[in-house]
């Protein structure tokens, strides 16, 4: 079956659902409190009071918006000859939808990109910015810039004192 018909029998699915199923107020699968917590992180909403319904319909499309997207991401890994989901199809269903434009800068879309294990930086590989030569000594000239870093690799600079030259760690992403 193509993913247009498998996404139609699933709205289709969805629609018999809510027009066949008696109202279930008390058992949802996500919690209603965080629900109204993230309805009331809106500026727009806080000054407002909810309605008691609201939360509920909120967790019924946050229910609904889950299952659509998993099952997006399932078609690809399906395409691609696997039975385990991975990031990288989240990541494929979020770009190829326009509909989830909004996540684009939430889910990242570099994840086919195989991660180097980062190594200790080695202090001595630097010169220290304070030892400069003696062409670029003016006071004009800003000190040498440092190698590039890897996409991995973020840096923090620390001085303690001004005379003294930044000192760099090695920060790990998680």
């Amino acid at each position: 079956m193509q993913q247009s018909q498998v996404l139609q029998a699933f709205w289709n699915q969805q629609l018999d659902t809510i027009e066949n199923a008696l109202p279930e107020f008390k058992a949802h699968a996500l919690p209603i409190a965080r629900i109204k917590k993230v309805i009331k992180s809106d500026h727009d909403v806080k000054p407002f009071m909810i309605s008691a319904e609201a939360p509920m319909l909120f967790a019924r499309a946050c229910d609904i918006f889950i299952q659509e997207l998993t099952l997006r991401a399932w078609m690809h890994a399906q395409d691609n000859k696997r039975r385990t989901l991975q990031k990288s199809d989240v990541a494929t269903a979020v770009s190829k939808s326009d509909m989830y434009d909004f996540l684009i800068d939430i889910v990242p879309r570099d994840l086919d990109i195989p991660t180097v294990p980062t190594t200790p930086l080695v202090l001595d590989a630097f010169p220290p910015y304070d030892v400069l030569p003696a062409a670029a000594s003016s006071p004009t000239r800003p000190p040498p810039i440092p190698p590039p870093l890897q996409p991995d690799q973020q840096f923090l600079l620390i001085t303690y004192h001004l005379d003294a030259p930044p000192h760099r760690f090695l920060i790990k992403r998680r």
